[in-house]
């Protein structure tokens, strides 16, 4: 079965149609969401067949993470345009791996893979505790007026916004966390406390989801399920949900790296190898805290190579991929 291409450039775009509607805020955030969390990962792994993956689960984790490590570092890239930050600017940056992806789709045509969704009971347990990790971090997300590092991080924005080219080297913890509001500023058309700290939230529960496609595949999935629950739940997850700074975009991220390494790992796809590479670097950029989760990668990784000695060139080629993204 061959995929039908009609629904996808109608949605992508109405994305983009919709960023030029004046007073229209509700819809161009939600199209915003679309941009920095979904369409360049969707594009992407639909370029490359999904890496042979069905499960309706880990795909929405694959498409989350690398999204957002993708929408991320495309945002430094346009910081960097001379003149004050524009919506048409930061589609040109986003709108470009998502006509890659598809278009390398396109051309290649791959065959459709049908969806594999979870059990009943599985999906329910899953919306379950996705609505008490929502509740926790979304109720009365705007109750209060930025403060101390998020006022930081939003001057950060506003100074990207206002065309100061050097404002991203400014921070020494990494320019990610002011870039994702700034894009969200820019697209939207405003900005509000609630509004900007929604993407912070969306990651850590999306980094829950994450953690559970990971567990399945060490510990089976009523571990899985545990640890998910434990992850919404727990004070450092919800607190930092709710505040616009780096924890929870590194965590989405580099939990993503992770199931892409174990994905590698699993199956010898080098294409995984090199996405786990890609999305770890960007992580780094985002904060060095996230150099915590690379003994998880690297022993994956390095335990396959050991068994099969015959990957290293594209072990090569994936350090080579993190130092130019780095760079």
């Amino acid at each position: 079965m061959r995929r039908s291409w009609a629904p996808l450039v109608i949605l992508f775009a109405l994305v983009n149609a919709l960023m030029f509607v004046p007073e229209a805020f509700e819809l161009r955030y939600g199209a915003a969401l679309l941009l920095v969390f979904i369409l360049p990962g969707w594009a992407i792994l639909e370029g490359i067949g999904w890496l042979g993956v069905a499960d309706v689960v880990e795909r929405l984790t694959m498409v989350s993470g690398l999204s957002l490590a993708t929408s991320g570092l495309l945002m430094m890239y346009a910081a960097y345009l001379p003149g004050p930050l524009t919506a048409w600017q930061v589609l040109v940056m986003l709108d470009l791996p998502v006509l890659l992806g598809w278009g390398l789709a396109a051309y290649r045509r791959p065959s459709v893979i049908n969806a594999h969704w979870p059990t009943k009971i599985t999906m329910l347990i899953l919306l379950a505790t996705l609505l008490v990790g929502g509740y926790l971090c979304l109720v009365r997300l705007g109750y209060t007026e930025f403060r101390e590092d998020e006022l930081e991080n939003v001057f950060l924005a506003m100074r990207v916004i206002n065309g100061e080219e050097y404002a991203p080297f400014g921070d020494s913890k990494g320019p990610i966390h002011g870039l994702v509001p700034a894009a969200f500023w820019v697209l939207s058309g405003r900005i509000t406390e609630g509004t900007a700290r929604f993407p912070f939230a969306l990651s850590g529960l999306l980094a829950a989801l994450t953690v559970f496609v990971v567990a399945k595949q060490f510990a089976g999935e009523p571990v899985a399920l545990i640890s998910m629950g434990l992850t919404v739940t727990t004070g450092y997850n919800v607190a930092l949900s709710r505040w616009i700074e780096n924890p929870m975009l590194i965590f989405l991220m580099s939990v993503t790296a992770i199931w892409f390494a174990t994905h590698y790992h699993r199956t010898g796809d080098h294409r995984s190898l090199l996405l786990s590479s890609f999305i770890s670097a960007v992580a780094v950029i985002t904060h060095w805290d996230s150099l915590t989760f690379l003994p998880a990668i690297a022993l994956l990784v390095l335990e396959r190579l050991w068994k099969y000695r015959t990957d290293w060139r594209w072990l090569a080629l994936s350090v080579a991929l993190a130092i130019v993204t780095l760079a």
